[in-house]
Parts: structure tokens; C-alpha cells; sequence
């Protein structure tokens, strides 16, 4: 027999059964998957402009029978959103994350973004409901904790605010410059002034983090207020057991027994003085830095 037309052994019989073309992606496919990728890139790159052109590019070069993963959809659909929260557009907004939704329905984030919108659409059942769903998921997350307790402030449902900021702020286990204030407001609209002034005192010992305008609003709150006319609010510079003086923010009572020049205290004031003001921490040589945290006493209203 001709060796050129010997038939083949059975081995490559074999091995030619298990050959089989490349597949080949659709094309129109990878060009959509392709722009959404990019969009979300410059989403996290913060270039909202150049994010939003790849994502538009992306879903009008989908076809109705065409698919891209469901992450990458549930990613892009809801970027999209948040840029047209960013745009105030909160009615796209919405369209977009309750496509996100339709295709992962637990979608935790999607449904805090969601939630939000709610409210800016004043429909504040349907942020409530997203709000429970999302605490169904993650019943310890301090980000829904945080948001369902200003939906309840904003209905003026105080308790359960209350119950929302404070057990947010354990689960974080710091203490949150937003929280403290919104707690704070909260224990205001309850006339628990005690409560509130500790608040906005804790977050002026923040001082490195707080924004000037909150000490500008708490400033204002305290001058204004008939029934804190015993209280201000300024700069004062304490001086601690060890000598070491701090300079605090913070609303205080009015002492006459101090003598204050400028709105400071001089290194002179005693001990038993400053007692009067705020309780007083040791100051020893492992915590040389100790800030004192200003505190209230004594209020009657």
C-alpha cells in the first residue's frame, strides 16, 4: 500500500475526536462587556464623565437576547445610578437600581443606595422597606443602622432613631462624627439636653476630624437657646493633675468662680476649679497625650 494513502492508526483517530475548534466570543458580546469594565474603572478612579460615556457605550451596544455576567450587569447598573446621584438625577437613579435589584435582589449595597434615593424622593416607606431588607441580610451593619435611624429622626419616630445611631456606634466601636451629631439633634427634639450637649461635646473633642460648621451650628444652638443660658460654647485651655495643659471645644457652664482671661484658663486655676467643670483624668507618663472629654453636670431644666 501507498504510505500517503495508509489510513491512519487508531490513535489519531482517537486524538482527532477530542480536537475542536476555538470558540469564538460574540463580538458585539465583548465589546459591551468591555465598556462596562472600563466605566466601572473610572467610577472608582473618581472620573464620573469618562465612567458614565463607557457604561452608556456599554448597555446600547447590548442586545435584547444578549447578556453580559450577572455581576458585571448588577456592578454597572448600579455605578450608574450613583452617578446620577451625584448628578441629583434621582429618578434615573432609582430606574437604575431597581434594575440592579431585579437581578440580585440581596444586593445589600444596591439596596442602601436604593434606600437613600427613597428618601430624597420622599417616599420614605419604600427607603424603610429597603432599610429592614438590608438589616435582614446584615442585621449588624452600622451603615443601614445609621440610615434607617435618619429615616426615623426625619419621621420623628425619636425612640427607635435612638435605638438605630446608638447601637451603630457600638458595632463600629468608634466614635462617628455624623452619628454623634444626628443623636445629638435627636436627643434635642426630645428636650433631653443633658443627653445632646454630651453628645455635641464628644464630637468637639474630636476636634482634629469635626468640621468647623458643626461647632459654628452648636455654637449658634447653645447662644440661642433660652434654657441654656448657663451653658457656652468657646475655647478653653485646661491645665491637667500632671501640669500639661489641653485646649478643648466644648460647651461648658458658666463658673463665675473662674477667673478666665480671653476665654483662657491660665495654668494658675486650681484643681477643685476645674472639677467644677468637667471630671479629670490621670495624667501619667503612658498616656502623656490624654484628652479630657468635656462633660455637663448638674443640668436642670
Amino acid at each position: 500500500m501507498d504510505p500517503i494513502t495508509k489510513p491512519r492508526s487508531k490513535s489519531s483517530k482517537r486524538l482527532s475526536g477530542v480536537i475542536k475548534p476555538p470558540k469564538i466570543l460574540n463580538p458585539n458580546l465583548y465589546k459591551a462587556s468591555k465598556a462596562l469594565e472600563a466605566g466601572e474603572t473610572f467610577y472608582y478612579k473618581k472620573e464620573y464623565e469618562s465612567a458614565k460615556k463607557d457604561l452608556v457605550k456599554g448597555f446600547s451596544s447590548l442586545k435584547a437576547d444578549e447578556n453580559v455576567s450577572e455581576q458585571l450587569f448588577l456592578n454597572a447598573t448600579r455605578i450608574y445610578g450613583e452617578i446620577m446621584v451625584l448628578e441629583e438625577n434621582y429618578l434615573d437613579a432609582l430606574d437604575f437600581f431597581n434594575k440592579a435589584l431585579k437581578s440580585s435582589p440581596s444586593d445589600s449595597t444596591t439596596l442602601q443606595a436604593r434606600g437613600l434615593v427613597n428618601i430624597k424622593l420622599q417616599r420614605y416607606l419604600d427607603a424603610l422597606n429597603d432599610f429592614n431588607t438590608f438589616l435582614n441580610i446584615e442585621p449588624t451593619n452600622p451603615d443601614a443602622l445609621s440610615s434607617r435611624g435618619s429615616l426615623f429622626k426625619k419621621l420623628g419616630r425619636y425612640d427607635e432613631a435612638l435605638e438605630d445611631y446608638t447601637k451603630a456606634m457600638k458595632i463600629s466601636n468608634r466614635k462617628d462624627l455624623q452619628l454623634l451629631l444626628n443623636r445629638g439633634k435627636v436627643y434635642l427634639a426630645q428636650t433631653r439636653y443633658e443627653e445632646a450637649l454630651n453628645d455635641f461635646n464628644e464630637l468637639l473633642n474630636l476636634r482634629n476630624q469635626a468640621e468647623s460648621h458643626i461647632k459654628v451650628w452648636i455654637k449658634e444652638f447653645v447662644d440661642d437657646n433660652e434654657k441654656l443660658r448657663n451653658y457656652e460654647f468657646e475655647r478653653r485651655t485646661i491645665v491637667g493633675t500632671c501640669g500639661r495643659k489641653y485646649t478643648i471645644d466644648a460647651v461648658w457652664e458658666k463658673t463665675p468662680s473662674i477667673e478666665a482671661n480671653n476665654n483662657v484658663l491660665d495654668g494658675s486655676t486650681s484643681i477643685n476649679e476645674l472639677q467644677s467643670i468637667q471630671p479629670l483624668s490621670s495624667c501619667s507618663p503612658k498616656s502623656p497625650n490624654h484628652l479630657f472629654t468635656p462633660k455637663i453636670h448638674q443640668i436642670a431644666f
